[in-house]
């Protein structure tokens, strides 16, 4: 079977179509996300109001909520416990809501396992000898447990990682640009060169990660064929050639997986140093305008907060990019086996068999294995009674 593995965009279109299956769970588990993302993103503002309308004034707006007094310190202190109770119970929303959510994600995740390693053993079932007879069968086992496996993280790290908080970032952009358009455009300056590093590094990772795993299938293939073959070796005392064979397969493993480990901290590392150059412009422009008296220091409390927070993200992505397109390589790898058409099927006027009740009957039946090549049955007649058993030797 060959390595190369389909393009991304083919695979992404697959795993797409073999997520609706799961909808229920997804829809689960991405709801109860979304509703940690507006959780967590409502967080900074009870200590917002605390720092404007409690600690630096004697008057609390809170927009729907009312204007209420602070101008003694009995009144600060109660509008201060209020608001720490909404800290509170913003804070175990996002908690029960995250926690659930990661529930029903690794739920769905095992059953999308179960469900793609089932369809890979049953197309096995049906591929031919002659496919089996020039297959490594570790190259197959690898595919079934290593590879259909990466499914689960393409969802973790694929929707989890990447699609919501996508959301939770464009949820926290808006209310950036609620408080100050000019703090935001600052903080946003630095996405061009952000993406750009992402696509330039991308198709490194992508290339170590295929190389990486085809070694590691290569290295089981070499175990599995060592075990089987382990009588013959120490028969024909050829330990040092299997030693050898071993340490060059593994050699390469190891090079290649230090080209996707690198590749992989390439793009942490520039996201980290684009990320660094973005805060420093925020707090730069952030200074000017709380002095200019543009924006209120808990506005600015709030502003920080979330461009932290979006930066966090970004870096906690990156570092698990790399590890999202070795696991797009995987799930690719995996539809390699659905994909492979069987070399023998029924034919279109087959019929099923429902049972056998008196027994099997062969009337002038012939079979050659190739067309126009010698029988290996020629006009066979046979009658097999129900529960006798029968061999056939030799041509006939």
């Amino acid at each position: 079977m060959t390595e190369d593995v389909p393009p991304v965009g083919q695979i992404y279109r697959r795993i797409g179509r073999f997520m609706t299956e799961f909808k229920a769970g997804l829809a689960a588990a991405i709801g109860l996300a979304f509703l940690a993302s507006v959780a967590f993103s409502l967080l900074p503002w009870p200590i917002r109001y605390l720092i404007d309308g409690v600690l630096l004034s004697d008057q609390l707006e809170a927009g729907w909520f009312g204007t209420h007094r602070a101008a003694s310190d009995g009144e600060k202190v109660r509008l201060a416990l209020i608001l720490a109770a909404v800290y509170l119970a913003i804070q175990l929303v996002a908690a029960l809501a995250s926690s659930a959510s990661f529930y029903f994600f690794a739920r769905t995740a095992l059953f999308m396992i179960h469900t793609l390693r089932g369809r890979m053993v049953a197309q096995l079932r049906q591929l031919s000898l002659g496919f089996h007879a020039t297959t490594s069968t570790g190259d197959m086992i690898f595919r079934a447990m290593n590879d259909a496996r990466s499914i689960q993280e393409v969802m973790i790290f694929g929707l989890q990682a990447w699609v919501l908080p996508i959301f939770q970032v464009s949820l926290m952009v808006g209310l950036m640009l609620a408080l100050d358009w000019v703090l935001t455009l600052a903080a946003l300056a630095v996405s061009p060169l952000l993406i750009l590093t992402i696509r330039l590094l991308t198709a490194r990772i992508q290339e170590s990660s295929q190389a990486s795993r085809g070694h590691l299938s290569r290295l089981t293939s070499l175990i599995e064929q060592t075990m089987n073959s382990i009588r013959a070796v120490q028969v024909f005392g050829s330990e040092g050639d299997e030693i050898e064979r071993f340490d060059g397969t593994s050699r390469q493993f190891i090079a290649a997986q230090l080209r996707f480990r690198m590749a992989e901290q390439a793009l942490t590392v520039g996201t980290m140093v684009i990320t660094g150059l973005g805060t420093a412009l925020v707090l730069l422009v952030a200074s000017n305008r709380v002095i200019a008296g543009a924006v209120t220091v808990g506005s600015l409390w709030i502003f920080i907060n979330y461009m932290q927070r979006i930066y966090d993200v970004l870096q906690q992505n990156m570092s698990l990019f790399g590890v999202l397109q070795d696991s797009l390589v995987g799930v690719g790898r995996a539809f390699q086996i659905l994909d492979t058409e069987p070399t023998i099927t029924d034919r279109p006027d087959s019929i099923v068999v429902d049972g056998v009740h008196d027994g099997l009957v062969f009337e002038d039946v012939s079979l050659s294995y190739t067309d126009g090549g010698s029988r290996a049955l020629d006009s066979v007649n046979l009658r097999v009674p129900r529960g006798e058993q029968i061999a056939l030797v030799g041509a006939m």
